[in-house]
């Protein structure tokens, strides 16, 4: 009935055999002790700072990002763009969750978001295939270096 509870200390009953030597049973320990530390150590929501990025992202500065919506490499017809500031992971689902967002004109293939600063972003864009006649979105981070002026062309991949 309670053998269940007697697994964990039957499956290590090995270690007291005879024919396991010492520097094996130490071997097993440290094995055992550095197992325990890597799971404890580990904290999913964690967020370590990109060293590589010292600017602080929003508006106010002199980048201007030509986004192009691409959905398997060809042009797709932009709706809006969100855009949020100082990360590189996707914030959620709802524009709620951006800090920016920016109509597109629908005569051009792309979505011009001037005047921002340095620093990290993530773009989502939906628009319109019309080769499938189906809305598109998707989205990609993009990290702006100090010094940058002038217009950036990214591509944003968008899919069903």
């Amino acid at each position: 009935m309670y053998a269940y509870r007697l697994w964990p200390i039957a499956t290590l009953n090995f270690l007291h055999s005879d024919k396991v030597s010492i520097m094996s049973k130490s071997i097993f320990q440290v094995f055992i002790i550095m197992a325990i530390g890597l799971f404890a150590s580990c904290k999913p929501n964690d967020k370590v700072p990109d060293p590589t990025i010292v600017c602080e992202a929003g508006e106010g500065g002199n980048i201007n990002i030509v986004a192009f919506p691409k959905h398997h490499s060809q042009s797709v017809r932009p709706y809006e763009a969100w855009i949020k500031y100082n990360t590189q992971d996707v914030p959620g689902p709802t524009s709620a969750s951006y800090d920016l967002i920016r109509s597109a004109d629908t005569t051009q293939d792309h979505i011009l978001l001037s005047n921002l600063k340095c620093g990290a972003y993530y773009i989502y864009m939906r628009g319109y295939d019309t080769a499938i006649q189906e809305e598109v979105v998707g989205g990609i981070p993009i990290k702006l270096a100090e010094g940058t002026t002038g217009n950036v062309e990214i591509v944003v991949p968008v899919s069903e």
